[in-house]
C-alpha cells in the first residue's frame, strides 16, 4: 500500500475533490467484503471438504478405540468400508464420495495443498501484474480464475478434476484480496482507509464461521460449495465488473485523459463533480 506522504499533492488534491469516502467507496467497500468473505471460505474449508467419515467398530461387536477401529476397517478390502461407517455421519465429504480413504489419504492430503500453492503462486504473479497493466485488469484475471475454478471444483467427476479447481481458485482468491487493500490505499481516503481494512477483515472470518455452519447444516460438500462459494463468486465478479474503476493513480501514471475520466465517474457517483484537464 502506497504511503500517504508519496503521494502526489495534486493527485490528492483531485481524489479529495470527486471524493474520497463517499458512495462510490462504500460501494466499494460492500464488494469486496464479499471477496473476503468468499475467500476466507475458499481458504478454510479443506477441513470439512476432505474430513474422513466415522467407522463404528462397536455395532460388528469390535470394542476398540477409535484409531484402532480405524486402522481395523483400512485393513479390510474396500467394499466392507461402507458396512462400518458410522450411521451418525451422513456427511459426504470428497474423501468419502470417491472412497479415498486409508491407503488414498496421501492422496488426499495433496489434493488439499493444491489450494494453498495457487494461493502462493498467485500472490507472487498478480502482484506484479497489477504493477504492470493496472489494478482492475489484474483483479478481473484474477477473480475470473478463481470463478473458473470454483466451477471446476463443483462440476469435478474425481479428484484430480477437483485438484486443479482447488489451485486455479487459490490463485485467483488470495491474490484478489491483496488487490482490494491496494484499491483502498489509492481510491479511499486516509481517516476511512483503515476502517475500511478493518471490515474486510472482518468478512474473512465471518465466511470461516458460515462455512462451519454450512457444513453442519448439509449433508453434502457439493451444495455448500455451489451455495457459499461458486454462486457468490460469481455475483462477485460481475459487481467488480460493473462498479470498480481503475485507481486514478495508476492511470495518471499510464495517461491523464484516462484518469480524467475515471476520477469523473467516481465524482458522479460520490458528488455530481468534476475534473478538468487544467486542474
Amino acid at each position: 500500500m502506497i504511503a500517504e506522504e508519496e503521494k502526489p499533492k495534486k493527485y490528492l488534491q483531485l481524489v479529495e475533490k470527486v471524493g474520497d469516502s463517499g458512495q462510490y467507496q462504500k460501494n466499494m467497500l460492500l464488494i469486496f467484503s464479499l471477496n473476503w468473505f468468499v475467500t476466507g471460505i475458499i481458504l478454510l474449508s479443506n477441513a470439512f471438504l476432505f474430513r474422513n467419515p466415522s467407522f463404528d467398530c462397536n455395532a460388528h461387536g469390535l470394542l476398540v478405540s477409535n484409531q484402532a477401529c480405524s486402522q481395523y476397517v483400512c485393513s479390510l478390502d474396500e467394499p466392507y468400508w461402507q458396512s462400518f461407517l458410522s450411521g451418525d455421519d451422513h456427511f459426504r465429504s470428497i474423501a468419502t464420495t470417491g472412497n479415498y480413504l486409508c491407503s488414498n489419504q496421501t492422496t488426499i492430503d495433496l489434493v488439499s495443498s493444491c489450494t494453498y500453492v495457487g494461493a502462493l503462486l498467485g500472490f507472487l504473479i498478480i502482484s506484479s501484474f497489477s504493477d504492470n497493466y493496472g489494478r482492475k485488469r489484474a483483479m478481473l484475471i484474477s477473480w475470473t480464475t478463481c470463478v473458473v475454478g470454483t466451477v471446476i471444483v463443483a462440476t469435478s467427476f474425481n479428484i484430480y478434476m477437483a485438484a486443479v479447481g482447488f489451485f486455479f481458485s487459490g490463485f485467483g482468491c488470495d491474490a484478489s484480496i491483496n488487490l482490494c487493500l491496494i484499491f483502498f490505499g489509492e481510491a479511499v481516503g486516509s481517516k476511512k482507509r483503515q476502517k475500511y481494512s478493518i471490515i474486510v477483515q472482518i468478512f474473512f472470518a465471518l465466511g470461516a464461521l458460515t462455512v462451519t455452519l454450512f457444513f453442519f447444516l448439509f449433508e453434502d460438500w457439493r451444495v455448500v460449495w455451489c451455495l457459499l462459494v461458486a454462486a457468490p463468486a460469481l455475483i462477485t465478479l460481475i459487481l467488480i465488473y460493473c462498479y470498480i474503476e481503475e485507481t486514478p493513480e495508476f492511470l495518471i501514471q499510464h495517461g491523464t485523459q484516462d484518469a480524467l475520466a475515471a476520477l469523473n465517474r467516481i465524482g458522479k457517483i460520490n458528488l455530481d463533480r468534476k475534473c478538468t484537464l487544467e486542474e
